[in-house]
């Protein structure tokens, strides 16, 4: 079963097969651990504003004045990179009643009697007046189901200014019978009093206690982030053998650090890729080595975690204890360099195939010429090998990993194109030649040839 944050329900787990094709992946609820997360709206960050009058995705606009009609504005961006957007009111009511902008549809913050709730928001009058409008204010409205009981509300009219300020209303829940709160922000009218009045509107909060504390970022129930927090995506999964057989794509990253854990293990590593969604499985991830998932974790997957930048030693140690705890066997690690004149910065190391050249910093086979070049090296059986920074400079090679002699067991072949390649798979005997022959036109170049040997490390917090 795969998770995003919070677990899904029960009933949902015989849906395995049927939910995972279609699953994307969410900001990561450990951002902000459960006893940390204080923001109880769903949507602070406006999602689904656009003009001329869809409000955000989850709010609700309750205009009870005949009279009075409501326009907002696209979703704008702040200097500090956060969304704002303008909503305007405007008319002449046809009776003196309450018009609401709630920042949740209904029972969604649920509450009980006793508990002190805060909400806040950014607000600035940016157009109009408040000529005619009655006590404009930051409303907490106590509600049962859906039936309203009574409020708390601070009254913010007179200080509002063209610029956004931060205003806040704090109430101890009253009703015995309270279970959930609507907070909105409210005004009053007069029949037949015309009124015209913008408010700019950012990053409003519901939380517990008396004080606003740091505004946390949300956008759904399971996407919740912290300002100054690394971006973190993620992917959840039992450990079984689950992963989709066509992956799973998470969210718009440019490039940072991975981790995959995995009851076999965990695998980290910094990853930069020009855009796109990032998808992971069934045997890699965009960018990784090809066969990793199918090598390293025989496709059993505890969780994928992508940083938007680098870690620092201490991030990894936490989340590695974090994955260690779930049962991940260890850390898997890289060796030494097992190639000799991996660059072929010198004619020496390698057993060369007919007419096959090195030189100039590369291996070159003529197309045709037949036979391999290779090196023997010896890796370990039942190894984990991790062949990387295969540069096709031209034309195409045949690559392959031979038991004992490139005549031999093949342990893993491919068709090698132009360009960078890496490959994960395992070694079946202790020693192997990593081989190379010319399968394009010429000239057929490569450089740069790295083999590792992975290792577990059962203790990597040591």
């Amino acid at each position: 079963m795969t998770t995003y944050g919070d677990a899904f329900p029960a009933t949902l787990l015989t849906q395995r097969t049927a939910l995972q094709p279609t699953l994307t992946a969410r900001a990561l609820r450990a951002q902000v651990p459960a006893n940390e997360r204080r923001n109880m709206l769903l949507n602070n960050m406006l999602v689904g504003a656009a003009a001329p009058n869809a409000i955000p995705a989850g709010w609700v606009r309750n205009i009870a004045a005949a009279g009075i009609s409501s326009t907002n504005s696209d979703i704008q961006i702040d200097t500090d990179g956060l969304p704002f957007f303008d909503v305007r009111f405007f008319g002449t009511p046809s009776a003196t009643t309450s018009c609401l902008l709630y920042f949740v549809s209904g029972a969604q913050i649920s509450a009980a009697v006793g508990q002190l709730l805060t909400t806040s928001c950014e607000l600035a009058l940016v157009a109009g007046s408040l000529a005619n409008v009655n006590s404009l204010q930051m409303w907490q409205g106590e509600f049962s189901n859906t039936t309203f009981l009574t409020n708390g509300a601070t009254i913010i009219g007179p200080s509002l200014t063209a610029s956004l300020q931060r205003f806040s209303t704090v109430r101890t829940l009253a009703s015995a019978t309270v279970n959930n709160v609507q907070p909105a922000i409210v005004f009053t009218t007069t029949n037949g009093a015309a009124l015209d009045f913008t408010l700019r509107i950012k990053l409003p909060q519901t939380e517990r206690g008396s004080a606003v504390t740091a505004i946390q970022r949300v956008r759904s129930a399971a996407d919740i982030t912290e300002p100054g927090i690394i971006p973190v995506y993620h992917a959840l999964f039992d450990g079984g053998d689950d992963v989709p057989a066509s992956g799973i794509i998470l969210p718009t990253i440019a490039g940072g650090e991975i981790l995959i854990a995995s009851p076999y293990g965990i695998w980290i590593e910094p990853f930069d890729f020009a855009g796109g969604n990032f998808s992971f499985g069934p045997t890699t991830y965009l960018g990784g080595p090809a066969g990793i998932v199918d090598t390293l974790f025989q496709r059993r997957i505890s969780g994928v975690e992508i940083f938007g930048q680098p870690m620092t030693q201490e991030q990894w140690a936490e989340r590695i204890a974090y994955w260690m705890g779930k049962g991940a066997a260890g850390l898997w690690v890289l060796s030494d360099e097992l190639v000799t004149n991996g660059a072929f910065d010198t004619d020496a190391s390698w057993v060369k195939g007919t007419s096959a050249v090195i030189a100039d910093g590369y291996l070159e086979q003529p197309s045709g010429a037949g036979g391999f070049s290779y090196q023997q090296i010896s890796p370990n059986p039942g190894a984990g090998i991790y062949l990387d920074s295969r540069n096709i400079v031209s034309g195409q090679f045949f690559c392959g990993a031979w038991a004992n002699g490139p005549t031999n067991t093949v342990q893993w072949s491919n068709t090698l194109t132009a360009g960078l390649r890496r490959q994960v798979f395992t070694s079946a005997t202790a020693s192997l030649a990593l081989a190379f022959t010319a399968n394009g036109t010429n000239p057929n170049r490569i450089d740069n040839v790295s083999l590792k040997r992975l290792t577990l490390n059962t203790d990597p917090l040591a």
